[in-house]
């Protein structure tokens, strides 16, 4: 009898184990370009007018390099749906950005999609007047591009994935958190970007 259980929970924890490699703190599905995650940021004017040029730059190099599969390039045109960088403002006290998905339908209709749909592209927001009233320095602003591209890449908060619920292991850090921090994609983050897109 105790040798059946403990195969039993071998077994059970062999299984717990290879779920848990298998899936990633992401949102379900992919993106509808070509490529899936090969993708084009185009900076509307409002980037280079408040000055975070460098910032969207910065913080699109650091998911660089990570998965062979992911790339996040820098284009001029609006065409071929990239995805679209803002900076603005906002009612909302306390949100520093936002990531919003759009979707199309057969007949070519653009919505607001949910984060498990398969995404035509998105589009990347800042807001400055929070970033300065929390005075925010250059690398936490770069921490929350990080952030919010993270999202543009179906990266979720962790712990709040779709396809699994993976929080951050004790002692580590991710950029994914909510909150004022000034680090790039950490271990965590690139764990579960190769899980979403492969290495």
């Amino acid at each position: 009898m105790k040798r059946g259980v403990f195969i039993s929970s071998v077994v059970t924890v062999l299984l717990l184990l290879t779920l848990s490699v298998s899936s990633a703190d992401t949102w379900k599905n992919n993106r509808l370009n070509k490529y899936d995650s090969k993708l084009s940021a185009y900076y509307d004017s409002s980037v280079a007018n408040f000055g975070y040029i460098g910032a969207y730059d910065d913080a699109r190099a650091k998911w660089g390099g990570i998965s062979s599969d992911v790339s996040i390039s820098k284009t001029t045109s609006t065409s071929n749906n990239p995805d679209k960088y803002y900076i603005g403002t906002t009612s909302s006290p306390t949100l520093l950005g936002m990531m919003i998905p759009y979707s199309k339908t057969s007949t070519g209709y653009i919505y607001e999609a949910t984060i498990d749909e398969d995404w035509l592209y998105g589009t990347v927001r800042m807001y400055y007047d929070n970033i300065g009233k929390y005075k925010m320095g250059y690398s936490e602003i770069v921490s929350n591009a990080v952030h919010e591209i993270g999202h543009s890449v179906k990266l979720a908060h962790p712990g709040q994935g779709t396809l699994s619920k993976t929080p951050v292991p004790p002692g580590q850090e991710s950029v994914m958190n909510q909150g004022i921090q000034s680090i790039g994609p950490q271990s965590y983050d690139k764990k579960e970007l190769i899980k979403k897109w492969g290495n």
